[in-house]
């Protein structure tokens, strides 16, 4: 993560950092459990995140 440094009026050296990675990052199976059900974070949204994510299982990995 680079940081960025800026001189204070005061002569003081402020360090900030750069917020890139902070958020947690969502896949597609939490995105349409959301679209599908209206209340949400529900029961009902969870088992179909869970059940989509589990039908997704094998599917990432590199075959050789």
């Amino acid at each position: 993560m680079p940081n960025y440094s800026r001189i204070n009026t005061d002569g003081e050296i402020l360090e900030f950092f750069r917020k890139g990675g902070s958020k947690s990052k969502k896949d597609s199976c939490y995105y349409a459990a959301k679209r599908a059900h209206k209340v949400f974070p529900s029961a009902y949204a969870s088992g179909m995140i869970a059940k989509c994510r589990k039908r997704k299982a094998g599917k990432s990995k590199k075959k050789k």
